[in-house]
């Protein structure tokens, strides 16, 4: 690894120069390496997800139900063992 990614402040530079072009930038950006990770992932965390939808959304998809009125009308039934 070039010494350049050993300092904090690039790290957070390079997330942030990534992050004004797209979210699946972005994405990329946090699975390239463990160093890009942390910052990537805050910066995704912060400006893109605004709700729990896409996090439960990663369950296994019998473990919910989610009606046409969307986050409000989710019910969470128990995960098949």
């Amino acid at each position: 690894m070039h010494r350049a990614f050993q300092l904090d402040e690039i790290v957070s530079l390079i997330a942030t120069q990534v992050a004004t072009t797209k979210c699946a930038d972005v994405v990329k950006l946090a699975r390239a390496c463990r160093t890009l990770a942390k910052p990537a992932l805050d910066i995704l965390w912060s400006n893109y997800q605004h709700e729990f939808l896409p996090l439960i959304m990663c369950l296994p998809r019998d473990c919910f139900v989610l009606d046409d009125g969307g986050f409000e009308s989710l019910y969470v039934s128990g995960c098949p063992r």
